[in-house]
């Protein structure tokens, strides 16, 4: 009788199992292909020292950032080569950007004028005097018209062709925003209302531009620290303290429509300044107790924490580029936040024994080489008995 084969001893098994083996142990590698990008920061902008950034802004057309430092010099940086080309002929405190015009309107409340820079050539145009000590500036870069607040509960509007004041608003005003898309400006500041007492609560006033006139106040909370608008998801953005004192912050999402409250994200501090990438309609708010920055989408949902460095004050967003620049004034940096590859959590090393150099122990389960060495020996070791078999049956 013919004796009965050995299916284990079949070569087609034998390597069918080898094969088995080695894609089972690659497939449980780790998935290094498609990581998600995430919010961090790509590098940083040494500024010169001994003076701390103050105000930024950022024209992302012409690649040129602005900032003020704290010897209230303006300086100019290339960000393509993150190089400070000039130190602008004016000193000043806010700044603004009319990106049509590329000009450059930097507000001084010490000699109480606006001066107008030239972006192409850093050459001073025209220095306006205002009210006094302005201390916040906008630009609707539609109608060409800028807009300076001063002390004395008023705001200046000066005609962009001309480089002249062509009207006052009876409107006490801290910070400024315009929304161009509607011609309408947002001023935070003291109590607006008739009736009240002063510090009882600071609302959102928001100015026809068009008349002049107010069309309403909204409830924002107490000391509004930074003001912004995304005229593409008509939401306006007024980050301040909680209602009642100190401590706590909170952003007020407010609806640019119906001059309603959408939602009110609270913060773990208040907020120095804010930024919105009117294309993507990201909002960064600048923690300078965590030394971050928070990124949220319009719906008020965090997305990320992105820490910065030392003491954080302003930032400027470049939407063309998805960039985001926030000066650290402790540390006389600028950090430049985008979206790049989500970090990569790395296990510790494998303990050495002692008196054994270069590590000891099984790999890593997240070590993709270890893990193709260790299926390729599996498969050599499998392969291996079949050709044993196959040699015992053959004697």
């Amino acid at each position: 009788m013919k004796a009965r084969a050995n299916p284990l001893a079949s070569p087609v098994i034998w390597v069918g199992a080898a094969l088995l083996a080695l894609l089972t142990l690659w497939g449980s590698g780790p998935k290094v292909a498609g990581a998600a990008e995430e919010y961090t920061v790509l590098r940083t902008i040494d500024v010169p020292v001994p003076v701390n950034p103050e105000a930024i802004v950022v024209n992302p057309d012409t690649g040129r950032l602005y900032y003020i430092d704290f010897e209230r010099d303006v300086r100019v940086i290339d960000t393509s080569s993150d190089e400070v080309l000039a130190t602008l002929p004016a000193k000043g405190t806010t700044l603004a950007i009319d990106r049509v015009t590329n000009r450059l309107y930097i507000s001084d409340w010490v000699t109480d004028r606006v001066l107008v820079v030239d972006g192409a050539t850093n050459k001073l145009i025209k220095e306006i005097s205002v009210g006094d000590q302005p201390t916040s500036i906008a630009v609707n870069p539609i109608t060409n018209c800028i807009y300076v607040n001063d002390i004395a509960s008023k705001i200046s509007t000066i005609d962009g062709a001309t480089n002249t004041v062509i009207a006052q608003i009876d409107q006490p005003a801290g910070l400024l925003a315009v929304d161009p898309s509607t011609n309408r400006l947002f001023a935070t500041g003291p109590t607006l209302s008739a009736t009240g007492p002063i510090g009882s609560s600071d609302p959102l006033a928001v100015i026809d531009l068009a008349t002049n006139q107010r069309l309403g106040e909204v409830p924002v909370g107490d000391a509004p620290f930074a003001i912004e608008v995304d005229p593409g998801r008509r939401n306006v953005y007024v980050a301040g303290e909680i209602s009642g004192g100190f401590g706590p912050g909170q952003i007020s999402m407010v609806d640019a429509d119906t001059l309603a409250v959408r939602k009110t994200v609270p913060m773990d501090s208040p907020t120095a300044r804010l930024g919105v990438n009117v294309r993507t309609h990201d909002i960064f708010a600048v923690n300078s107790g965590s030394d971050s920055v928070a990124v949220f989408d319009p719906a008020g949902n965090q997305l990320a924490t992105v820490h910065v460095g030392a003491g954080p004050t302003h930032i400027a967003v470049d939407e063309l580029h998805d960039l985001a620049y926030v000066s650290t004034g402790n540390a006389r940096q600028i950090a430049v936040i985008g979206k790049g590859p989500a970090p990569v959590s790395t296990s510790s090393p494998t303990p050495t024994p002692g008196g054994f150099p270069g590590g000891g122990g099984p790999p890593a389960a997240d070590d993709p080489d270890a893990l193709t060495l260790l299926a390729s020996g599996l498969a050599l070791t499998v392969i291996g008995g079949w050709l044993v078999l196959s040699l015992r049956r053959s004697r």
